[in-house]
Order: structure tokens, then sequence, then C-alpha cells
């Protein structure tokens, strides 16, 4: 009878799965006839065989190199079949066991299998297409095993290093995250001061637009800081309040062209000619800041500043544009600063006087919500969440904060409220009053 065919040992492709390399094969029994007669069986089959006469030689084979299959017969000296199997069982488990025994020996192949757990037994005289096939199968089972187990331990590895790979990018994105949040707190800090340095430019410009008239030193500061407090009272956004005090800063920058006499005469004085100049400064003012995107805003509210309010006409518009609220702001603030400073009238009037005139141009020339908020801030001092403390020039530290802007006696702005003092600015500072002989109001923050 032909055998099944098994694969050759020259085709190392086609050993059965989980073997890279020939499987290994144990034949013991003591008699050499039928050692010689299952190796010639198996003979270029792919196996590696090995063969020994007794139960103890076999015993010192598995103790030195790896078995996948063992074949015992079952009547041997010494160590018997059985005991043979249940041994490696023991001590060798996962070599797959068979046992070549008689027909009248069945009750003790039974024996063997329940205490040996053998795979097969083989009855002799065999079939040789039985035993091949029974060869064949115990060692695909080998193979699956060996696969299962060679699995096994590649899924544990993979996931051990997935573990470290989570561990390694949870690291990874908690350093990324703690990075991302020291570059975001530093842009913070950068755009808080290019916010500041742009303030300040302002406050700088405005003072300049003052110089210019050399008369008036802190007038659209005064605006400015009403402007904003009316507006805050308001309940306005913040982007809209912001708007409306650089408005006030800026409101005078159309004047910078005016002839010197123009610049302090008061309103009512005004001939026609100079009527029409003056008229026309908020256009140019808002021109020439129209090109800026950060006062676009407050170009427009520039524009308005002397657009007066009529009860049936403006108290629409008023709801519906932010640019027409912020201009009715600018506007009452520039006026009661105007009186105070006889800009207005050849006689310059008391704030309760210029209050008094405020109140009647109420639904008149002034929008109601706008004079009543104007009003209630007049009466109560502006306070924010800080202290300030009035000190000297000499008591200054590097790191304190200006609560107010620092202005020399003729009122002009030398560092902007915010600002925070170093080495540098405190010796600038002392040095400017050692030259003018005379001491600033410094005045520091204060938690």
């Amino acid at each position: 009878m032909s055998a099944v065919p098994l694969p050759s040992r020259a085709d190392a492709n086609h050993w059965p799965e989980g073997f890279d390399a020939a499987p290994t094969i144990l034949l013991v029994d003591d008699e050499p006839n039928i050692l010689s007669s299952i190796r010639r069986l198996l003979r270029l089959r792919g196996y590696a065989i090995n063969t020994t006469e007794s139960g103890e030689e076999a015993l010192k084979i598995l103790s030195t190199e790896p078995v996948d299959l063992i074949i015992s017969d079952m009547h041997m000296p010494g160590i018997n079949g059985t005991q043979l199997l249940d041994k490696i069982r023991q001590q060798w488990p996962w070599t797959i066991r068979l046992l070549l025994t008689g027909i009248a020996d069945i009750s003790t192949a039974i024996e063997a299998i329940n205490q040996g757990e053998i795979y097969r037994y083989i009855s002799k005289p065999w079939n040789d297409d039985e035993l091949l096939t029974t060869i064949r199968c115990a060692i695909e089972r080998r193979g699956l095993e060996k696969e299962h187990k060679r699995l096994q331990i590649l899924t544990q590895q993979q996931n051990q290093d997935l573990k470290n790979l989570n561990n390694s990018l949870e690291q990874k994105v908690q350093a990324r995250t703690t990075q991302l949040t020291h570059a975001n707190e530093e842009l913070i800090r950068a755009n808080e001061k290019v916010k500041h340095n742009f303030l300040t430019s302002i406050k700088v410009f405005s003072n300049l637009i003052e110089m210019r008239t050399g008369l008036f030193p802190g007038h659209s500061r005064r605006i400015a800081d009403l402007s904003y407090k009316i507006a805050e009272h308001m309940g306005l956004t913040r982007s809209l309040s912001q708007n409306v005090m650089l408005a006030g800063l800026l409101h005078g920058i159309g004047k910078i062209g005016f002839p010197d006499a123009l610049i302090s005469k008061p309103f009512t004085q005004m001939n026609k000619e100079e009527l029409d100049t003056f008229k026309k400064h908020p256009i140019k003012g808002a021109t020439a800041l129209m090109a800026i995107d950060e006062l676009y805003e407050a170009a427009s509210i520039i524009r308005q500043q002397h657009e007066r309010y009529d009860e049936q006409r403006s108290s629409q518009k008023f709801v519906e544009s932010d640019v027409y609220k912020g201009a009715a702001i600018l506007t009452l603030a520039i006026d009661y600063d105007a009186l105070k400073l006889g800009l207005k009238f050849p006689r310059k009037l008391s704030a309760e006087e210029a209050q008094t005139w405020i109140i009647k141009g109420k639904s008149t020339l002034y929008a109601p919500e706008v004079v009543d908020a104007f009003l209630n801030v007049i009466k109560q001092p502006y306070r924010n969440n800080f202290k300030e403390k009035l000190i000297s020039s000499k008591d200054l530290k590097t790191g304190m904060i200006l609560e107010r802007d620092l202005l020399t006696h003729d009122g002009v702005l030398l560092m902007s409220i915010g600002h925070i003092l170093d080495d540098t600015t405190i010796s600038q500072i002392r040095a400017l009053e050692s030259s003018d002989k005379q001491f600033l109001k410094i005045w520091i923050r204060c938690l």
C-alpha cells in the first residue's frame, strides 16, 4: 500500500505550520527491527529522526534536546512504555506521545492513555498509511500548539509594547501640553505687552497733539477717562468701551492744522469761516486714522463727535448703532471738559455749572441714557480692584506697577498706567526730578 505523502525534508517551506525547522521524532523500542522499520517508513518525510532501545536512554535524550513527537513501545526492560510516557508528561508535557502496543494489551494501553495522557496508541502490527496519517496529525497538532504559544508570546509582547507606547505617548502628550501651555502663556504675555504698548503709544500721540496747543494739558486724557467710565457704567462691551476711550484720546487730531488763534478760541466767538474750519476737524481726524485697522471703530466715533441728539430722530439710531452710542458718549465728555476750560463760552464754568448745562441738554443735545450714566459716574469715584499709594521716587523698587499715568507738572505723559518699573525707568524718573528740581506724583498699585 502506498504511504500518505508528507512534505520532503528538502523543502523547508513545506514544514507544518508552527515549525521553522524539521519536526523531531524520537523512536523508542527494545527491538532494533521495529526501529528500523518505522525509520525506513518515515525516510524522506521531512522529519528529524532519533532512535533508542531503552526508556532510560530516551529520558537522557529528552533532557538534552527538544523532541516534538515520541513513539514508544509498551513492553521494554527497565522503564516500560507506560512509565516512560508518564515521566515525559510530567517533565516535557508539550511532547506529543504515541504508544505502540499489541492487540492483547488493549487494557494496558487504556491504562497508559489515562496515566500518561498519550495522544494515541498504535496496535501492532500497524498499517503503514494509518501510522503515517497518525504521525502527520500528531505533528500538525504539535505545530498548532507551537504556533499558538508563539502567538501568545507575540501578543503579550505586542501588548507590552503597546502599553509602553501608550505610556510614552502619554508622557509625550503631557510634555507637549506643558510646552504648549508655556508657549500660550508667553503668547498671552506678549499680546498683553503689545496691547499695553499700543495704548501707551496712543497716549503719547495724544500728548503730542496737546503739546501743539500748549494750553490745555490733560484735556484729551480727561475726556478719554470720562468716556470710558460712562461706557462701563452703561454696560457696553469691553471692545466698545475701549474704542470710546481711544476716540477720547485722539478726538482732537484733526485740529493739528488749525491756526494758533483758532485752537483756544471759544466756539461762540468764531466767525463763519472759522466755524466752517472747526466743524471739519472730526472728518479730517477720522480720515487720518481710518487706515489703521485697530483704530477704525474709534475713527468712526471721532467722525460723529459733533452730532447732536434729537429725541425723535436719534433714539432708534442710538439703540441700533454702537458707533452712534460711542459718539454720543464722546460728545458729552468733550462738552463737559470744554465747558470747564472755557472752550464753549468765554467764561469757564465750575463743575456744578457744567453739570447743570449737561442736564439741560438731556434729550435735546445729549442722549438721555448717556446723561444718566454721566451723572452717576461723577457722583461716585471710579474704583478698580487695586488700591493705590502715592510714594516718592526714592522709595521706588523694581517690579512696582503704576496705578496712574505718570505726568510731568505740565501734563506731559511720561509713563502709562500699568507700566512695570525696572532699574532703568526708576533711574530715569529720579534723574528727571533732579533736573527739573520738582518731585513727581507717583501712584503705585497695591494689592
